[in-house]
């Protein structure tokens, strides 16, 4: 797709930390205005995987645009724009943020790719190295809070031998308070599918499960897209028919606690606001 060139030593590191590697950073980074900011080489990319996380450190996200934005462009393929990096309105700057990979999409990655966006500055890139993941993950990162928009599109390469009886797992981990009628559907060429399996009225956190019938295979097998409204959503898996569910969201007393701004992105300390605190599979809202 193109052929990447050298960045000047000063704005392009590779170091390995804790926190895992530094592919960019470039504390005058450009702000971004659909073209190219910077490249990471496939040489970077070596071992890359789904469950891998890309971590982007937000410095700004310019007021001139209603929908801020970034993403990856690969050397061969479509260009990829997750729902972790877009900077809508009332998303506030600096922040982190997460975007895990799919096996597809490190598929489509390892080649290397640029990133580039509209009115985002974009001072790190981060990849760290994260646990493999379960058979037939579709999607897999925080969603945040989703206002009747998409935030995964699958496409017809993944779903080869797509068959009644398979089934889609949708992990749905927070909640919009102010929604009433929560949900997660499905979208084909503009269309919205609506299933009672998938609605969210009772605001529990957890595994929503669509079995599919003929109809909805002969639906869903040229690609589809997955959008919600008022809640995240942190897994789309396809589960074959005959094969075991694998996954259980378990409450434990143990469990990590985690933390949510109201625009469902996760805050490492919140601070002086109110959030939403989740343990296992209890949610509650905290003030700080």
């Amino acid at each position: 797709m193109k052929i990447f060139t050298t960045l000047a030593a000063a704005a392009m590191t590779l170091s390995a930390s804790a926190a895992g590697t530094v592919l960019y950073e470039n504390a005058d980074a450009p702000m971004m205005n659909w073209d190219v900011a910077f490249e990471v080489s496939a040489d970077q990319l070596a071992g890359l995987k789904g469950g891998d996380k890309f971590i982007a450190t937000v410095a700004e996200a310019g007021a001139s645009s209603e929908w801020p934005k970034f993403g990856f462009a690969p050397a061969v393929g479509e260009e990829i724009y997750p729902a972790a990096f877009e900077m809508w309105a009332g998303d506030a700057a600096p922040c982190d943020r997460t975007f895990e990979i799919t096996e597809a999409q490190a598929e489509a990655l390892k080649g290397g790719f640029s990133v580039k966006g509209t009115q985002v500055k974009v001072t790190k890139l981060v990849l760290e190295v994260g646990e493999a993941q379960l058979p037939g993950t579709l999607y897999a990162g925080e969603s945040g809070l989703m206002n009747w928009s998409t935030f995964c599109t699958v496409e017809a390469s993944q779903l080869t031998g797509l068959a009644e009886g398979d089934s889609l797992e949708i992990n749905v981990y927070a909640y919009d308070e102010a929604q009433e009628w929560p949900q997660v559907y499905l979208e084909v060429a503009g269309e919205k599918i609506f299933n009672s399996a998938l609605e969210c009225f009772d605001k529990a956190v957890g595994k929503k499960t669509l079995v599919l019938t003929q109809e909805l295979v002969d639906q869903l097998k040229g690609g589809f897209s997955v959008g919600a409204a008022g809640c995240g959503v942190d897994l789309v898996r396809l589960v074959k028919a005959g094969e075991s569910a694998a996954i259980e969201i378990v409450d434990m007393q143990n469990a990590p606690v985690e933390y949510y701004n109201l625009q469902g992105v996760r805050v490492a300390e919140p601070q002086n606001g109110i959030y939403v605190r989740r343990q296992g599979n209890k949610v509650s809202k905290v003030v700080k």
